[in-house]
């Protein structure tokens, strides 16, 4: 059996390799990544707009567009048109930044977590729950900003500009958030453990689910 300070080192070698491969700019891997959450996104605005005289969709950034020529690889841009306008509004987003980066993040966490395989399958499932629905609001509040959804000024104009520029849009945040629902899920799947949680997270006590793992005397 290994001792706490092992655990400790399996897991952050664990980790650096599986944040590694997660990070490698492998070749293609930008433009998969948009052209898969635009065509996702534009359906889930598709179910959410009942106007036929509005056409709103996600699409990866264009180069040869005069307007999206500073935007790279990573950036997506959402397009709004209405029948009686002539000029589509736009917003970019940068989605290595609001999305693959937490997402890849949290993954290689979960992965590189000594636990059990059904509490790792629920660290994994809920985690990505929950950062899909961050992304779904760092998206969505810009979005309905820009179209005046809130009123400007009004009390829900302010609590969105709170929640975006306070909670979703600093940089620092496409890490710091995965690692803390990494964190937090750590105890939630397993209340009784979070003396050793803290520890662990900490680096200075044994690593979770240690003795998930002990033989039965």
């Amino acid at each position: 059996m290994r001792s706490p300070k092992s655990e400790i080192l399996v897991f952050a070698a664990r980790f650096a390799v599986f944040f590694a491969l997660v990070m490698i700019p492998w070749p293609g891997l930008g433009r998969v990544f948009n052209a898969t959450f635009s065509v996702i996104a534009s359906m889930a605005v598709d179910a959410c707009i009942d106007d036929p005289d509005v056409l709103a969709r996600f699409h990866p950034a264009d180069p040869e567009k005069p307007d999206e020529a500073s935007l790279g690889v990573w950036d997506t841009v959402f397009s709004v048109t209405r029948a009686r306008d002539d000029a589509p509004l736009k917003v970019p987003l940068p989605l290595r930044r609001l999305a693959y980066v937490p997402l890849a993040t949290f993954v290689a966490l979960a992965l590189a977590t000594p636990v059990i395989r059904p509490r790792k399958l629920r660290i994994l499932r809920w985690g990505l729950a929950l950062l899909l629905f961050r992304l779904a609001l760092t998206v969505a509040l810009p979005i309905a900003r820009n179209l005046e959804a809130f009123g400007r000024d009004s009390v829900l104009d302010w609590l969105a500009r709170v929640v975006y520029y306070g909670l979703l849009e600093p940089p620092n945040l496409m890490y710091g958030a995965p690692v803390v629902v990494w964190f937090l899920l750590l105890f939630a799947t397993s209340p009784g453990q979070f003396d050793r949680t803290l520890r662990f997270g900490l680096s200075a006590g044994g690593a979770p689910g240690a003795e998930e793992r002990r033989p039965a005397a």
